[in-house]
């Protein structure tokens, strides 16, 4: 397997393995434990005290627990080193076949869980990307009050008819040549009469007849 370099913890000679594993499951050590005595050798990887990598001789991942299980009375040299969590994930993304999922997901899940959460960083950073407001656009249109007034002035004009100068002279003298005519052709005498008749009616009416002329 490819591992990380540990902290060197302890080596021991001549001791079963059964010894090492009751003690890191009791201690919950975070570890690799290298044995071998003979032409058996293997190492195997605890978090916490649970396996989670295995390889026994030529054989990986749950097997090779169960090799190393089947090998627990055995007297072995042993060498223990201490793991942190990131040298533990470093193990798990390098020896995916030596898993033996006995703890957490398998490494193929929290590799993908990794790229997913680097996924969501990077949307919630777009959410917070600040848009600067563009400025408002001033329309050259007119506001609708604007259009309103200038089409009733547009009306106004269309109604009122406009007055020329010189019709409204002419107006004024034909209709003064009019009067004229009007004088000319009728009998002065006649209206002086009917202008008496009516004031000696209305006097009459009022009781003032004796100011009459016999």
């Amino acid at each position: 397997m490819q591992l990380p370099r540990g902290k060197f913890r302890s080596i021991k000679k001549g001791v079963r393995l059964r010894e090492i594993l009751d003690d890191s499951r009791s201690s919950r050590l975070t570890c690799t434990c290298s044995f071998s005595s003979g032409p058996i050798h293997g190492i195997l990887v605890f978090e916490e005290g649970v396996c989670i990598l295995a390889k026994v001789q030529d054989r990986y991942g749950i097997p090779g627990w169960k090799e190393a299980c089947s090998l627990a009375d055995q007297v072995m040299d042993i060498a223990i080193s201490d793991l942190d969590t990131a040298q533990i994930q470093l193990a798990l993304e390098f020896n995916k076949k030596a898993y033996t999922g006995q703890r957490g997901r398998p490494p193929a899940d929290r590799s993908e869980e990794s790229r997913t959460g680097q996924k969501r960083h990077r949307e919630r950073e777009n959410d917070f990307i600040k848009i600067t407001p563009a400025r408002p656009i001033v329309s050259a249109q007119k506001s609708p009050l604007d259009q309103e007034l200038i089409s009733i002035d547009k009306d106004r004009e269309s109604v009122t008819p406009r007055k020329e100068p010189g019709s409204t002279v002419a107006r004024d003298s034909a209709g003064t040549h009019d009067d004229f005519d009007v004088f000319d052709e009728t009998d002065l005498d006649d209206i002086e009469r009917k202008m008496r008749k009516d004031c000696k009616t209305i006097l009459k009416h009022l009781q003032l007849d004796h100011l009459t002329e016999k």
